[in-house]
């Protein structure tokens, strides 16, 4: 009995240690891809198609209507922007900051200091605002949106991404209350069998 249990510890704590490690492994990823962003455009096609370059032409020249050029337009381009190497450019920055933001979003919610969280909380949510602006600003073409609609679409999108941040953080939060509490109750459940464990091996074996 005692060998059975032990066997199960080790594989719970195997388990629990492979998931960790997926786990820290998917961060680093993650955080790799972010901080290089702004670099990817170094190493980006630099390639412009070129049905899209002549329906510019025609399109100058009054040859082909603006409503087909936009429809060439957007199947020729990403995003709006002719090459890859554009559209990293444009988006590298944001996408760093906006990265950065959740996560000081992240650790402000681990302070305990209640004037240093409020702080980095409202230093974290003006600069995810700002980056989510301009990140929705660099992909998403205006076409024919009225200009201060578009804008203040932009606004609204921005300030709705830092509400889902925080909501995503609130959640991780909960789940991880949820794991402590487990890891918890596992740990007093295998102790209370050690010590049955222990005082039957006393008065059976002793």
């Amino acid at each position: 009995m005692e060998t059975l249990n032990k066997q199960k510890k080790t594989i719970f704590s195997t388990l629990t240690t492979g998931i960790r490690v997926l786990g820290l492994f998917l961060v680093f990823i993650v955080t790799l891809f972010f901080l290089t962003a702004p670099m990817l455009h170094m190493v980006a096609s630099n390639d412009v198609s070129e049905v899209y370059l002549d329906a510019k032409d025609k399109f100058k020249n009054k040859e082909i209507s603006k409503s087909e050029y936009e429809v060439i337009r957007k199947e020729h381009t990403y995003f709006g922007y002719r090459s890859k190497r554009m559209l990293w450019y444009a988006i590298g920055m944001p996408l760093l900051l906006s990265y950065v933001s959740a996560l000081l979003l992240y650790v402000a919610s681990k302070l305990e200091k209640i004037l240093l969280r409020k702080i980095i909380n409202i230093i974290s949510i003006c600069s995810s605002a700002v980056s989510f602006y301009f990140l929705i600003w660099a992909l998403w073409y205006r076409a024919d949106f009225p200009k201060h609609w578009y804008y203040i679409s932009i606004g609204v999108l921005s300030l709705a991404s830092v509400v889902i941040i925080k909501l995503i953080i609130k959640l991780i939060q909960h789940e991880e209350f949820k794991r402590e509490q487990q890891q918890t109750a596992n740990n007093s459940f295998l102790n209370q069998g050690f010590e049955i464990l222990n005082l039957l091996n006393k008065k059976y074996v002793n």
